[in-house]
C-alpha cells in the first residue's frame, strides 16, 4: 500500500525544475555492471547515498520507510546502500516489501570508494550506530549536503540548518522530510553542502584527515586477517 504519511508541516516544495544531480567531473568510471547502473542512475535523477555495515542500529531499514513516504508523495531519486553485512537480505526483502525495488540499488561492498561519491547527490548517515565516521567526514569534504542521525559526535562536526541537517534516530518521517527539503530546493542543498566542506577544512587539516583514514583502514585489515 502507498505510505501516506504527510511530509513536513511547513511547506518544503519548489516549483522549480532544477534536479539535484551529482557533480559529475570525476573523469574515473565505476567498475564493472554495478557501477554502469549507478552511473545511470545518477544521469537522471539525484541519488540518496548511504555507505555503511548493513547490521542492527544501522538506520538502513528506516531510510528505506524514508524512500517509500518519499516515492508515495511523487518525488523523484533513486537510492543506493553501499556496504555489507548481516541484514542485507531483510533489507533486499523489506525493499520489495515497499515497492522500492526499481529505485534501489543494495550494492554491496565496491571499488572506486571516490567515484561512488561522484555519484550521490545527498549523503545519508541514517543511523544512530554509525552517523559519524570518515565516510561522513569524506561527503562533508566533498560539498555533498548531509542528512545524519543527530547522535554522538555528529553534534560536534554537523551544525543543523548550517552545515547538514540532523534528525531523531528510527524516525523515517523526520528523514523523510529533511530529504524532501533538499530534493526539493538544489539551491540550499549546495548552500549546506559548500559550508559542510568549509567546516571539515576548518577542523580536519588536510594530512590529518588522510592519516587518520589510513589508519582506519590499515585496522579493519588487520582484523579481516
Amino acid at each position: 500500500e502507498p505510505d501516506s504519511t504527510p511530509l513536513p508541516r511547513e511547506p518544503v516544495l519548489t516549483t522549480s525544475d532544477e534536479k539535484l544531480l551529482p557533480a559529475t567531473d570525476s573523469q574515473a568510471a565505476l567498475p564493472g555492471a554495478q557501477g554502469a547502473r549507478i552511473e545511470e542512475r545518477s544521469a537522471r535523477a539525484p541519488v540518496i547515498g548511504a555507505l555503511g555495515s548493513l547490521a542492527a542500529g544501522s538506520g538502513h531499514e528506516t531510510l528505506l520507510r524514508a524512500a517509500a513516504i518519499l516515492r508515495a508523495h511523487g518525488l523523484d531519486f533513486s537510492l543506493l546502500i553501499v556496504g555489507e553485512g548481516p541484514g542485507k537480505a531483510a533489507l533486499f526483502a523489506r525493499a520489495s516489501e515497499l515497492a522500492l525495488l526499481e529505485r534501489t540499488i543494495l550494492a554491496g561492498d565496491l571499488p572506486g570508494r571516490g567515484e561512488l561519491f561522484s555519484a550521490i547527490s545527498i549523503f545519508v548517515a541514517p543511523g544512530a550506530r554509525e552517523s559519524f565516521g570518515h565516510d561522513l567526514l569524506e561527503a562533508m569534504a566533498r560539498a555533498l549536503p548531509i542528512v545524519a542521525v543527530g547522535a554522538g559526535a555528529t553534534f560536534e562536526q554537523v551544525e543543523d540548518g548550517l552545515s547538514g541537517l540532523l534528525v531523531p534516530d528510527e524516525d523515517a518521517s523526520a528523514l523523510a522530510s529533511a530529504l524532501a527539503r533538499l530534493l526539493a530546493n538544489p539551491a540550499e542543498a549546495r548552500a549546506l553542502g559548500e559550508r559542510a566542506r568549509a567546516a571539515v577544512g576548518a577542523r580536519f587539516p588536510v594530512k590529518r584527515l588522510v592519516d587518520e583514514t589510513l589508519e582506519a583502514y590499515e585496522r579493519a585489515g588487520a582484523l579481516r586477517r
